[in-house]
């Protein structure tokens, strides 16, 4: 959780940190949209967004964020709301990387500071929009080779492995799945299987990953 809030100050700070202080009616009207609120993760930036900007007591905090992961009509919607508020400052979460392109475009041309956190909207879509944004978050794809790399030294070549993947269709685990098929195939580890799996679990993930069909004993 720790961590998660820090991220969070972090897209937080490169907006608001240099701004004088302003007399109530004049404070910064700042909007965080974020992704689904019933993921763990979105609940943990939720609390560290609110304890920030309760902390700096210098501007105003509207929180948004999706009942689903994938739910991208929603976020769009959030955006064009705090576009139509006339908010000064929105920090995005995308759901998708290039859907909410077009939203972002429209609030810096409306005159708002978008500052683009958690995963990077998609380079191409924004030279073709025009769109130059600030970016604070992870390299998704260089963290997981990371963790890859440390378990093929653990294990060494050859070892059976498995991906439990997230959302198929989240931008950060396509990300993720490319650096670590990059370790697999660098160190030679021996993927057997992949399966996705979307949502907290409500039981321990069982020794066999829900692949089909079965498949032998495997290291990790």
């Amino acid at each position: 959780m720790i961590k998660t809030m820090t991220t969070v100050a972090v897209a937080l700070m490169t907006t608001v940190v240099a701004l004088p202080a302003l007399a109530d009616a004049e404070r910064p009207q700042v909007c965080l949209v974020m992704k689904s609120l019933s993921n763990e993760f979105f609940k943990d930036m939720s609390v560290g967004a609110e304890e920030y900007a309760a902390k700096r007591a210098d501007f105003d905090l509207k929180m948004v964020g999706m009942q689903s992961e994938t739910d991208f009509d929603a976020q769009v919607n959030a955006m064009d709301t705090c576009i139509v508020e006339q908010k000064d400052i929105i920090v995005l979460a995308p759901a998708d990387s290039r859907a909410m392109v077009g939203p972002a475009k429209r609030a810096v041309d409306a005159g708002i500071t978008v500052v683009n956190f958690d995963v990077p909207l998609d380079e191409e879509a924004k030279a073709q929009a025009g769109l130059k944004l600030a970016f604070v978050g992870p390299d998704n794809a260089a963290g997981a080779k990371m963790a890859g790399d440390k378990l093929a030294e653990v294990l060494g070549k050859g070892a059976k492995v498995v991906i439990i993947e997230g959302n198929p269709g989240a931008d950060n685990a396509k990300q993720r799945k490319v650096g670590f098929d990059a370790a697999i195939a660098e160190h030679g580890l021996e993927l057997l299987d992949r399966a996705p799996r979307i949502g907290k679990p409500k039981r321990p993930i069982p020794f066999s990953p829900p692949c089909s069909p079965p498949i032998p004993m495997f290291r990790a």
